[in-house]
């Protein structure tokens, strides 16, 4: 049977990843390329691979190309259902943190947040998360207050997007310095 026979759900996860960008006028060397580069073993799910792909469509301004939607492509997906999930976790040294925080005055070492904002904060509602300088991740070590450094968020999402891209170990402030002034 054909692949353009075929229903999503009997296709393979590569195959199914070239249906859609096809849809949407990509050629297949750009469907390779894209899975290659940003998909391949990334996504548990089809929902969450197609809602990826159709990020990056909108992104490139493409337009749905054939007359007819097929199921998954729609304007709404389903979200919220609850499921359980198995997560494993480092642990992490609270008083640590704690002192890390308070040196910090809680506000992200780059940014600034929450002191760029106008509205009082109590210290116990936290908005800055510690980042580890030698990414956790790395394995069990021993860790100085020296070690770590509070940022928001974004900061911390940022700089550790920005090290995996350019391949650092060592994921400094410096890097949101240097890429993100």
């Amino acid at each position: 049977m054909p692949i353009s026979d075929k229903k999503d759900e009997e296709l393979t996860d590569y195959q199914f990843h070239c249906r859609y960008c096809i849809l949407y006028g990509m050629t297949m060397d750009e469907a390779a390329d894209l899975w290659n580069r940003k998909v391949k073993g990334n996504y548990s799910d089809r929902d969450e691979h197609i809602n990826f792909l159709l990020s990056i469509l909108h992104q490139e301004g493409r337009e749905y190309q054939p007359k007819e939607e097929t199921a998954l492509v729609k304007k709404y997906l389903n979200e919220g259902e609850k499921y359980i999930t198995e997560v494993s976790k480092r642990k992490r040294e609270r008083a640590l943190v704690r002192c890390r925080l308070e040196k910090d005055n809680y506000e992200c070492q780059h940014c600034g947040f929450p002191s760029q904002i106008k509205a009082e904060i109590p210290l116990n509602s936290i908005l800055v998360e510690i980042h580890h300088i030698n990414p956790i991740q790395d394995g069990e070590r021993e860790t100085k207050i020296e070690d770590l450094i509070s940022l928001c968020p974004n900061c911390h999402k940022l700089v550790h997007t920005i090290g995996k891209e350019l391949d650092f170990s060592i994921l400094s402030i410096d890097l949101l310095q240097k890429y993100c002034p």
